[in-house]
Order: C-alpha cells, then sequence, then structure tokens
C-alpha cells in the first residue's frame, strides 16, 4: 500500500484534513506503508490497516481518493456517527469510514516534527473515499467540508453514559428491511452512548430478546392513555437509577411529562403542555382573532346559547378533536348540516374525549414548523410546506380528509413570510411556557402572496399576482411539544443534518452541550430541497 504526498489542508477552524491515495499491491493488505522517503513499518493494528480493508472490500479499484478527517483540537465526538451524518449526499464523497473513538479521546494534531500518516491517526475520528467527480478541485471539496463540519463537533470532555426511559415503542413496519417506528431514536441512542429501555405494553414487539440489539431494556406496563398512566409510568422506573425520560408519541406526552415530574427528572412545565395539546385553548392564547368555539356533543348544538354564536360563525368551518394528532378527525363543514354531521361523527368514534373544537377554515399555503429551543433562545428552525389535501378543495365533504399528500422543504414562500411564520410561532412557544426542547407546530398564511395552483397537471405554489390589500396573517393550526412525525425526521436529518430524535433525546437528559452541538444545520442551512410524498398522491416539479 502507498500514499502519495500529503497536503495539509485547513478545512475550517472545526475541521482539517488531507488528502491520501492508497494502492493496494495484491489480493492481501500489506502491513507497510510507502511513503516518498521510504517504506515505515507496521500500521498493523491501526486505523489505517482498518481503512485499507475497508477500502479492499468495497472497491475494485487499484488506486482510490481519500480524505483523512482530523479533530480541530483533542476531545471526544458529540456523537459518534457524526461523520456519517453530515457527510451524507455529499456531491463528492463516496462512502465514509469511521474509526474506533479511543477512551481517552483524539489527540491534539501534532505541532511541529514527525509529519507521518501514522503520526495523525490518533487526531483522526475517520475518513472518506471520494468520489471520481470530473474536473474535481481541492477548492470544492474544502467549501463543501466547510458547508458539513463548520461547528464545534468535539466536546472537551467524554459525555458519561446515561440511562433513558421512552414510553411507546411504536409498531415494526418492516423488521426484515430493518423499518420500524422510532428507527432514528434508536439509532440515535447507539451513536450518543444512551442506554434505552423501552415502556410499553405486554406483548410488543420489542420485548423480543431477539431484538435487544435495538434497545437496552424493556418493561412491559398498561400504556392505555387513563388517568392512571403517569402513576404507572412512576411505578415501572422509580428507583431504578433513570436519568431522563421521553416520548416521542403524541398520545403519550402529556402522561410522560406528568410521570417525569413525579420522578424529579427533566421536563417542560405541565402546565405547558396541557395548553399546547389542547386545541382551543392554545387558540385561544396564540389565535384570538379567530372564531373558535368548543363542544361535547352533537346535542349541544341545539342549545340555544351555542347556536347563536354560531350563526355569526363565517362556513366553512373546521371540525376537529381538541386533542390528538395525525389530522385524525378533522372535518370540513360547508353549512349547518355538515356541522351537524361532523360533530356526531367525531362523538360516535370516541374522538370526543376531550372536547370538539369548531373553528374558522383558513384558506391559504399550510406550513410545518420545526424549532428546537434552549433556555428560551432559538437554536434551529425550519419552515416545510404542506401542499393542498382533499379536504382543501372547494367542493370538499365531510367524507374527505387533511391526510398529509406532499410535504417540500425547506419552503418555497417568500422570504418575509417565512420570518413572520418563524418569529410568529417561536413567541408563540415562550408565551406557552416552553423552554427548551423540540417542537412541531402547524399553521396557515392568511392572504399570503402565494397560493397553490394547476398547471399542466402539476400543483406548485405560485404568486398571486395581485396586491393585497391585507398583510399576511400566521394563523396556528397545532402546537405539539414532541418532534415532527418519522416522514420528517428523516427528511429534515438528510437536508438539514439535524437530528431531531437525538435532540430530544439529550433534553430529557438535561444534556445542553450536545443539544447544542446538534442543533447546528450545514452552513447554507439546507443541502438541497427535499420532497415527500404520500403514495398514491402526485409530487410537485423538480
Amino acid at each position: 500500500m502507498q500514499t502519495a504526498p500529503m497536503d495539509l489542508t485547513s478545512i475550517s477552524k472545526e475541521a482539517f484534513a488531507f488528502e491520501t491515495f492508497l494502492l493496494a499491491i495484491d489480493s492481501e493488505v500489506d502491513s507497510t506503508y510507502s511513503t516518498e522517503n521510504g517504506q515505515i513499518a507496521s500500521a498493523t493494528g491501526t486505523v489505517l490497516e482498518h481503512l485499507v480493508r475497508t477500502i479492499r472490500a468495497s472497491s475494485d479499484e487499484v488506486e482510490v481518493a481519500t480524505k483523512l478527517i482530523l479533530v480541530p483540537h483533542g476531545g471526544y465526538l458529540c456523537r459518534g456517527d457524526i461523520l456519517d451524518l453530515r457527510l451524507r449526499d455529499s456531491e463528492y464523497v463516496e462512502s465514509v469510514v469511521q474509526f474506533t473513538s479511543p477512551d481517552s479521546g483524539f489527540s491534539p494534531i501534532p505541532g511541529q516534527g514527525d509529519k507521518s500518516l501514522l503520526a495523525f491517526l490518533p487526531s483522526s475520528p475517520g475518513a472518506f473515499l471520494l468520489k471520481k467527480v470530473k474536473r474535481l478541485t481541492a477548492e470544492m471539496l474544502e467549501e463543501d467540508l466547510k458547508v458539513r463540519l463548520s461547528f464545534d463537533w468535539i466536546l472537551p470532555t467524554k459525555p458519561t453514559r446515561r440511562k433513558i426511559a421512552m414510553v411507546g415503542g411504536r409498531p415494526a413496519f418492516n423488521i426484515t428491511k430493518g423499518s420500524f417506528g422510532h428507527q432514528g431514536a434508536y439509532e440515535a441512542t447507539k451513536a450518543l452512548d444512551i442506554s434505552m429501555v423501552i415502556l410499553d405494553h405486554p406483548g410488543h414487539w420489542l420485548q423480543d430478546e431477539k431484538y435487544s440489539y435495538i434497545r437496552d431494556g424493556f418493561i412491559a406496563i398498561d400504556v392505555t392513555d387513563d388517568a392512571g398512566l403517569p402513576g404507572r409510568i412512576v411505578e415501572a422506573l422509580k428507583g431504578k437509577g433513570f436519568d431522563g425520560l421521553l416520548t416521542l408519541s403524541d398520545e403519550f406526552v402529556i402522561p410522560t411529562a406528568k410521570a417525569a415530574e413525579t420522578l424529579g427528572l427533566p421536563t417542560e412545565p405541565i402546565a405547558s403542555f396541557l395548553q399546547a395539546h389542547n386545541k382551543y385553548e392554545a387558540r385561544k392564547l396564540l389565535s384570538p382573532n379567530i372564531q373558535s368555539l368548543l363542544v361535547n356533543s352533537v346535542a349541544q348544538l341545539e342549545d340555544l346559547a351555542v347556536a347563536a354564536q354560531l350563526q355569526n360563525f363565517q362556513y366553512p368551518l373546521i371540525v376537529k378533536p381538541c386533542r390528538g394528532g395525525g389530522s385524525r378527525g378533522v372535518k370540513k363543514a360547508k353549512d349547518p348540516s355538515s356541522l351537524h354531521q361532523a360533530v356526531k361523527q367525531l362523538e360516535e368514534t370516541g374522538l370526543s374525549k376531550h372536547g370538539i373544537l369548531i373553528e374558522t377554515y383558513i384558506d391559504g399555503p399550510e406550513v410545518d414548523a420545526n424549532f428546537a429551543l434552549w433556555d428560551g433562545d432559538l437554536l434551529f428552525c425550519e419552515i416545510s410546506d404542506d401542499f393542498p389535501c382533499q379536504a382543501d378543495a372547494i367542493d370538499a365533504s365531510v367524507a374527505d380528509n387533511f391526510a398529509e399528500t406532499v410535504m417540500i422543504l425547506p419552503s418555497l414562500l417568500d422570504p418575509e413570510e417565512l420570518q413572520d411564520i418563524q418569529t410568529s410561532l417561536y413567541q408563540g412557544l415562550l408565551k406557552l411556557g416552553f423552554r427548551s426542547g423540540v417542537f412541531h407546530l402547524e399553521a396557515r398564511v392568511k392572504n399570503s402572496s402565494m397560493r397553490y395552483q394547476e398547471t399542466d397537471g402539476v400543483i406548485e405554489l405560485a404568486h398571486t399576482g395581485s396586491n393585497a390589500s391585507s398583510k399576511p396573517e400566521v394563523v396556528l393550526i397545532e402546537v405539539n411539544a414532541r418532534p415532527p412525525g418519522l416522514q420528517a425526521i428523516f427528511a429534515v436529518a438528510y437536508t438539514f443534518g439535524v437530528d431531531y430524535t437525538a435532540l430530544q433525546i439529550l433534553r430529557a437528559l438535561d444534556d445542553r452541550e450536545r443539544f447544542a452541538a446538534l442543533a447546528q444545520p450545514f452552513a447554507p442551512h439546507s443541502q438541497y430541497h427535499c420532497a415527500s410524498a404520500t403514495a398514491g398522491n402526485r409530487a410537485p416539479r423538480d
């Protein structure tokens, strides 16, 4: 195996790399490597041997270009797979070869003296193989690495291994193909060196020991969402040395927060969760100008006071459960008859348990906005476009739903409107009393300068072309004190380099240092636009 002369290059104040050309001389990996100055014995047992063997196993090429990444200073990785996470989908990176993290941490880059390859290996967490890109220059590669690694990804001290419990293990979609709910969360705990124990119902698939490679433990409890659930969670965990407790499932957010408070584990104020996850209470606080009414049954619509209030409402109206997610039970009513029908359906399907919210339908582009906060400071926010769904159609009936169709991120709305969305919803979170964590909000922009239109069978955002007399207004749809769903989790991780599940786990452990580091997106915010479509729906143009 041979290397070309080392070209040490400063990538940024956060990263260094030098280019290496590796040559395998036969079918066996030689235990020595050569430079212009002669042969240096033995790389056996070093990460260099691991690198060469990995290359030999993945490439038939005689000569392979690689980059060795060096730490900016001595210390420890903020997460074990940080290079994989941040170099994913690079135009120039074929694959990443991760090196083992030493218990004593990575050494600072050697100063004057030995400039041999082996001397730099204790300062390297990994390397990557370069794609064969025509006219690739050192400047192009350096700029790409600046985009991806311009943040403090090396910690000065080693994080203590800690233990966390998660309520709700989620289903296995296709375990033979490695597809299962909360997959990102389980992968994050491994990369963060955190012990994860799952709480879910007896017989859940994760209880089987053959899946112990995914989680570190399983506690079977009754997870029925009733008044006793917080107490059952507390009884299952107390005295067992847990450092944190979280859930990524909407139905368990409030019980988990109550249990965490009882156990003295990090959490946000219970009052904030209760108000945020009650759509009527959140609406009164954050969008008081929108007509809204709370009822409990279809019979209540006949009450004289309620009927009088509804006479002042402008149709179409939205009818939805006061608590819940996934657009379950959300209906659009175009007249009093369909309003009664929608309320009756929610009552009959058991979705009226926490009340039924009736409110004005807002005609305007819908967005999802996700926030990462620490101690009230906004560390990261991204906004995506939710394309129109069945119930947005002018002729939609109660039978049509608000299930998501296409999501585009980052949003294509005008920058001024995006800033209004971010500012309005961020202030709303603070008003609710939230300070730290990941939050998923949905909103619409009334009087937006853009609207969805169909051209040649393709639906996309376009400017209205009119000078609206009314200023765009951000109208809250709902607040969720949790990360977004699985589809958005992966889309954001690929597009921005930010893993929401990892952040929520770190918030539950009150780990400010790693939360702040991993909330940093790519230098230009996103590396591309990403479209995510639900099966059976049309995606927009590129």
